[in-house]
C-alpha cells in the first residue's frame, strides 16, 4: 500500500492434528531427515511440515501429507495413527525471502515505517528476537545484533 515492493513468495506448509490417540508420544520433534515435526497435546497430535513453492493458491496435494505421514511412521511405527483424509488436511502459507532471511528494518522512504517479515518456517521460533530488534529500532537505539544481513533493500 506504501509502494514498497518486497521479494517474497509463498511457501505451503501442511499440517494434521488428530484427537484421542491412543499411547500418545510424550514430546515434540523434530524429524530433521523427513523435514517435518510432530507435537503431542494431551491426547491430541499434530503433525505437519513441508516446504511447497506452487504460487499463491489453496490447492493441496495429498502427497505432500503422505511423506509427512510416511516421516512420522517411519521414526514411531508403533503410533496408532492413520493417513489423514485429503479433505482435511490444513495449509497455510508462509513468507519466503530468495536467501531465507527475514527482513527487519526500516525502508530509506519512509522513517516512521519498520519492516518485519518473511521468516518463512522459523517465525515462532524467531518471533521475540524480532520484536527485540523491532522495538531497538523504534526506539531508535543499537540495535543488539548486528541487522545489516536483514536489511529490507538487500536486493536492490
Amino acid at each position: 500500500m506504501v509502494g514498497i515492493k518486497l521479494l517474497l513468495q509463498p511457501g505451503k506448509g501442511y499440517s494434521y492434528t488428530y484427537n484421542d490417540v491412543p499411547k500418545n508420544i510424550k514430546h515434540p520433534a523434530i524429524l530433521v531427515d523427513g523435514r517435518c515435526a510432530i507435537t503431542p497435546w494431551g491426547k491430541e497430535l499434530r503433525i505437519g511440515g513441508t516446504m511447497e513453492f506452487s504460487g499463491l493458491n489453496n490447492k493441496v496435494l495429498p502427497q505432500r501429507m503422505k511423506g509427512i505421514y510416511n516421516s512420522v511412521k517411519d521414526c514411531y511405527p508403533g503410533l496408532k495413527i492413520d493417513l489423514p483424509p485429503a479433505d482435511k488436511i490444513w495449509h497455510g502459507l508462509r513468507p519466503v525471502t530468495p536467501d531465507g532471511l527475514p527482513f527487519i528494518s526500516r525502508h530509506h522512504a519512509f522513517k516512521n515505517l519498520v519492516i518485519a517479515g518473511g521468516h518463512a518456517m522459523l517465525g515462532i521460533s524467531q518471533g521475540t528476537g524480532t520484536g527485540k530488534i523491532v522495538s531497538e529500532l523504534i526506539q531508535n537505539t543499537t540495535t543488539c545484533i548486528d541487522i545489516s544481513a536483514f536489511k529490507v533493500e538487500r536486493f536492490g
